[in-house]
């Protein structure tokens, strides 16, 4: 089950799951705040059944909610992803580091030990996660914690239409509501600073390495002079 430090959160999720069935009948700020609490309690579940330790999630999400804030590309309202979409982003990149890790060593599957390994699994994370969404195929792909395969028909469509009327091409889904898209708030401009600085981070690691006061610097790093 989830950790002493998430329990008591997911106990109450779980004992009023019926909740869920009526976030239509109220307003949309509460339905709001519900459904986010909702989307945490699936996201530390998907990392559960993934073996993923929360504590390895925890700081991986940390240094990544820091580069995007001093970057500036913090909070839905703004156009950018808020606390749930940068939390579904890296509990993507986990999983999906996870999954090749598990095909590319089949039979070295050696328990996480956190207090040891959790520094040099960091890194690992964070390069494999800028890496991935830097060449994600935004135009075409959601970022979504649920199969896309597995979603009605209806909300994909609704999807595509909404992305289509918008000009948009983000699209980072909630696990418990699919069509709630955490980016529907962006513009052409946030969306061209969102890949700006993804792509620019990788950039800094590919010719620095893995430096925390670079990557989440507020300032802009220049690669050609490295000031």
């Amino acid at each position: 089950g989830i950790n002493a430090e998430y329990g008591v959160f997911a106990d109450v999720i779980d004992s009023n799951v019926q909740c869920y069935s009526q976030l239509k009948t109220i307003n949309s700020q509460s339905q709001l705040a519900l459904s986010s609490f909702f989307d945490l309690h699936k996201i530390l579940k998907l990392l559960i059944d993934s073996n993923i330790s929360l504590e390895r999630f925890k700081l991986m999400l940390t240094i990544i909610k820091k580069f995007a804030k001093n970057k500036k590309i913090y909070k839905s309202n703004l156009g950018y992803p808020g606390a749930i979409g940068w939390s579904i982003l890296v509990a993507y990149s986990l999983i999906h580091h996870q999954e090749q890790e598990q095909q590319e060593q089949q039979e070295q599957q050696n328990i996480i030990n956190v207090k040891e390994n959790l520094n040099n699994l960091i890194k690992n994370d964070i390069i494999s996660f800028f890496k991935l969404f830097s060449k994600w195929r935004w135009q075409t792909e959601f970022v979504s914690l649920i199969d896309v395969n597995s979603l009605p028909s209806s909300v994909v469509t609704s999807i595509e239409e909404n992305r289509e009327f918008k000009n948009l091409i983000v699209a980072i889904l909630t696990p418990t509501m699919p069509i709630r898209n955490t980016m529907r708030n962006a513009s052409l401009s946030t969306t061209s600073k969102f890949f700006i600085e993804l792509s620019q981070a990788t950039n800094l690691m590919g010719n620095y390495g893995l430096n925390y006061e670079i990557l989440c610097s507020p300032y802009k790093f220049d690669i050609t002079t490295g000031q």
